[in-house]
């Protein structure tokens, strides 16, 4: 049984990304002792940070990636990031490394209880490294339909489909620092953007938690582009929605495989960015009549907005498929 579900009036990037990509909604996030969702509360509008909202895949999302997952509470307590203070992107080698050389400049080799100290400390930088290498693995299954969404949605919000707004930081006239929300042009978007901590920073600014209004998300992306898991029909009462008796079902399946032969630049995203991206500017009627030109247009938009350097072979390669028009 499934009942109706109210979203958010706003959500981060990533969240947005985790809607086009898996179909998972935006949950309300509230805070002890405050009204409203967290998302832009008092501790936001102060500090910039983001609100805790990914915590992981859940058992369901991963069947449907075709992942088998043996102990999801290992998982649910495995480390998302391993921070070393320079950094919370690194591999389980590094993170071992870095505490490693920390703990040794803090602990008296010449004690023994010291050393006791230093090797149960480690024991623990061990384990959390290695449960990090293993979920990194487990999720790298959704990496390509991750990728893709977040493709899609910069796209949209390059474009103006979809808008977007930061947090802005500023003085108050006592010093104090406080942060106001302010819209973004579609202009200011990069690929360099942290999806992580939903982040932009262009020219001088610094956007902090970033988010989009998700009346606006579903009206750019009203359904997820993942194929459902289960095609079925169902009976849709004022509060509820019940699976027919005698419904006749398919499980679809999403396990990625990789074609053999060369793999392609950004296992194909960026092609498929360029193809979508000159597509639209035919449909709108604002692409240049000359394919050439359309070509070398879609060869700097790969460059600075995608961040990927396209030969123009490549490029004509890539857009075959559109419509002829002048040459």
């Amino acid at each position: 049984m499934y009942e109706p579900i109210k979203w958010p009036e706003t959500c981060y990037i990533q969240e947005a990304v985790y809607w086009v990509a898996l179909g998972r909604a935006p949950e309300f996030i509230v805070y002890p002792g405050e009204w409203g969702d967290a998302r832009l509360g008092k501790e936001a509008m102060r500090s910039g940070e983001i609100a805790q909202f990914d915590t992981g895949y859940s058992e369901t999302e991963f069947r449907w990636a075709g992942v088998s997952v043996l102990d999801m509470d290992r998982y649910i307590r495995a480390p998302q990031g391993l921070d070393t203070s320079r950094s919370a992107e690194n591999s389980g080698a590094e993170y071992v490394a870095y505490w490693d050389e920390k703990l040794k400049s803090i602990f008296d080799s010449n004690s023994d209880e010291d050393k006791q100290e230093y090797l149960q400390r480690m024991e623990t930088v061990r384990s959390d490294a290695a449960d990090f290498e293993w979920r990194r693995d487990l999720e790298s299954a959704f990496a390509p339909h991750v990728e893709s969404a977040r493709l899609s949605v910069l796209q949209a919000l390059i474009k103006g489909d979809l808008s977007a707004f930061g947090l802005l930081q500023y003085n108050d006239d006592q010093g104090y620092i406080y942060h106001r929300r302010v819209d973004i042009a579609s202009t200011r978007w990069r690929l360099t953007f942290d999806w992580r901590e939903s982040e932009l920073r262009e020219g001088a600014d610094v956007f902090y938690a970033v988010q989009v209004n998700t009346a606006d998300l579903l009206r750019v992306f009203p359904r997820p582009l993942c194929e459902p898991t289960i095609d079925i029909r169902v009976d849709l009462y004022p509060s509820a929605a019940l699976l027919t008796d005698k419904a006749e079902y398919q499980l679809t399946s999403n396990v990625v495989t990789r074609r053999q032969g060369r793999p392609k630049l950004a296992d194909g995203l960026i092609e498929q960015a360029a193809y979508r991206w000159a597509a639209d500017r035919m449909k709108r009627g604002v692409a240049p009549k000359k394919r050439d030109a359309l070509v070398q247009e879609a060869i700097e938009f790969a460059r600075d907005i995608l961040g990927h350097k396209v030969t123009r072979t490549t490029m004509q390669r890539w857009l075959k498929g559109l419509p002829r028009a002048e040459t």
